[in-house]
């Protein structure tokens, strides 16, 4: 995992991990103070994070290997919580939550100053951010390697001024998350350079994460993700979607919303049994003489396997 980044000024940013590779610790050096961005994760998912200034230690820190069990490692978490309460520190000003369901998409940020939603592209990439009221604050565009070719505040009806920033939203292809400091995202595992499409570290796991090289993202960015930066995998696993209706049923039904190109659609194995509901759909239509059994639609929709 990546300890420690110079700068071409000098400065260093420096990291920290558990013992599952979820970073816990960011260190941003300066001439006088430190910016300390802490991390707190609830599974794979980022929950919490904020920042801290401290004084700057220009002592080299004594490396210090810990293993500790993951409820051990919140144990003391929680314990430090308790103290700082007791001493009568309030919570972080400036800690964000985000929220996530139960992939790597983010779904809201949640701040003192304000609430947000976040809205994502078909790989769950997010494309913008919106307030309580509705109004755009974020939006952002990446290039096929996942490097930033625009960013933008959205209305100038927002008020929170940081909303116009590149890494308000911080999270980038599945599972990464932008370090603007190094111009590298964070990927579990490895780091990723947008800027050649590959990562800075070799696979953990080496040739079983079946990547095209053992520095290469995924074999194509349009429909595979990696968001552990250990393998890839295939977001729509067996291929593109299809008509939950055929187009020639649609317009005989009178529904010919449902026969356009941007039409609700279906992916095979995406849902337990989805094979095995198709064929009895078709078998349906072709009892009610909807469909011609010339039109072999069956080898159009064939789910193998199934």
């Amino acid at each position: 995992m990546l300890k420690e980044v110079i700068r071409p000024d000098q400065s260093a940013i420096r990291f920290k991990y558990d013992a599952f590779g979820r970073r816990t610790e960011k260190v941003v050096t300066g001439k006088k103070r430190e910016k300390v961005i802490r991390f707190l994760w609830n599974g794979n998912m980022p929950f919490h994070e904020w920042e801290e200034m401290r004084e700057a230690d220009r002592k080299q820190p004594k490396v210090k290997v810990e293993y500790q069990a993951d409820f051990m490692q919140r144990l003391a978490e929680r314990e430090a919580e308790k103290a700082r309460q007791k001493a009568g520190q309030k919570q972080p000003e400036n800690l964000i939550t985000w929220v996530f369901q139960d992939d790597f998409i983010p779904r809201g940020k949640l701040t003192r100053t304000g609430n947000y939603s976040i809205i994502s592209d078909y790989l769950g990439t997010p494309v913008e951010a919106y307030d309580g009221e509705g109004i755009k604050v974020w939006e952002r565009e990446l290039d096929i390697y996942g490097r930033v070719k625009n960013v933008g505040k959205g209305s100038d009806r927002s008020a929170a001024p940081e909303t116009g920033e590149q890494c308000f939203i911080p999270f980038r292809f599945q599972g990464q998350y932008e370090d603007k400091e190094i111009g590298l995202y964070y990927n579990r595992f490895r780091y990723y350079d947008p800027s050649l499409g590959q990562y800075t570290q070799q696979d953990p796991i080496g040739l079983a994460g079946g990547n095209p090289t053992l520095y290469g993202y995924v074999f194509n960015t349009m429909w595979e993700l990696d968001p552990f930066g250990l393998d890839w995998k295939d977001l729509l696993e067996t291929g593109l979607g299809h008509h939950l209706f055929p187009g020639s049923v649609a317009k005989k039904l009178g529904i010919e919303e449902w026969a356009k190109l941007t039409a609700y659609s279906w992916y095979p194995y995406e849902t337990a049994g989805s094979g095995r509901f198709i064929k009895n759909f078709i078998v349906f239509l072709l009892s009610k003489e909807y469909l011609s059994t010339e039109a072999n639609l069956w080898e159009h929709w064939k789910i193998f396997g199934s």
